[in-house]
Formats: C-alpha cells, structure tokens, sequence
C-alpha cells in the first residue's frame, strides 16, 4: 500500500468517525428520534439533515471546482432508481435505520441496529449474484445523465448555492412553522 493509499484511508477513518459522532450526538442513532421524523412528530433531524445538505452541495461543488473533489453523475435509469428507492425505503420503515445511523445505533451495541445490518449484509450478497439479470431487466429506459444545472441552464456552482440556501430556508421555516404551532 503506497503513502497515498494510506493517507486516504486514514482520512477517510477520521472523517467517518467524526461523522459518526456527529450523528450520534445529533439523536439520528435513536430509533424514537428517527421514526418521529419519518412520521413528522418530531422535527429535528428533518431540519438537520436538510441543512447538512444544503450546506454540502455547496462545499462539494466548491472542492470540484477546485479539483480536490470528484463525483461522477449517474445515468438516470427510473425503473431502477424507482426498485432500489423502494427498498431502501422499505428497510428504513422496517427497522428505523439507514445505513449510516444503523451503523453508529449497532456501535452504540442496540441489538435491533445488529440485525439490522446483518440483514443488510445479506441483502448486499443476493444483490451481487443478482446484479447481472436486474440490470438488463432495469436499466431501461436510460435517460442519460441528468442534472438539475443541466436542465436549468446555469452554472453548477450558481445551482448548489440557490439549492444550498433553499434547503437552509426550508429548515429555517419548518422551524418557525413549528414554534408557532408550538404556540
């Protein structure tokens, strides 16, 4: 492994963890939290969650156009956005994790978070043997590579910084529309 490699995944270790924590102490590793904000009850991880996008579509586009970050933009295949959409959906609603709060709920050594990620696991194994018959049977229609810059014409980084200060927007009002029914 060269110096490079190694110092990627050191960082990469540092910035995971680091996440982790965040999560942790943000609450999105509580099952209450994490189904309160999928039925709506409870707000704050809504509003955190749509404030660390906003807030990172901007710094990435701003890494890109520096060259320290790089993304690929994915074709869009809606059948099989649509099948894969479902699924993640339907583990979430299951088990009340997503893979990144999962993770961090089964390190914090929640049983329910356990199993939750073996069932992940195993589901990862099926979808590698499969992966060949469900491509060919959901990668039509392709639509190519699409993206909201593209379809408004504007500059990328023009783009991230209205959708970054739309999501902060969003959650600013959700949090005031909250307080006044508070009220």
């Amino acid at each position: 492994m060269s110096m490079k490699d190694a110092d990627t995944k050191l960082l990469a270790a540092v910035t995971g963890s680091l996440f982790g924590i965040i999560l942790q102490r943000a609450g999105a590793s509580n099952y209450d939290k994490l189904t309160g904000m999928l039925g709506f009850s409870d707000t704050h991880l809504l509003k955190m969650m749509i404030t660390a996008i906003g807030t990172a579509s901007v710094g990435i586009y701003a890494l890109s156009l520096k060259g320290i970050e790089h993304f690929t933009i994915k074709p869009f295949k809606i059948l099989m956005m649509t099948v894969g959409g479902l699924l993640f959906g339907t583990g979430f609603a299951l088990n009340g994790y997503c893979p990144g709060t999962g993770i961090v709920a089964a390190v914090e050594g929640k049983k329910d978070a356990l199993i939750a990620m073996i069932g992940g696991i195993l589901g990862s194994i099926v979808y590698v043997f499969l992966k060949p018959s469900i491509d060919k049977q959901l990668s039509k229609p392709d639509y190519g590579k699409i993206t909201v810059d593209g379809i408004i014409k504007q500059d990328k980084m023009i783009t991230a910084l209205i959708f970054g200060a739309s999501m902060i927007l969003l959650a600013y009002f959700i949090d005031l529309a909250e307080r006044s029914i508070k009220k």
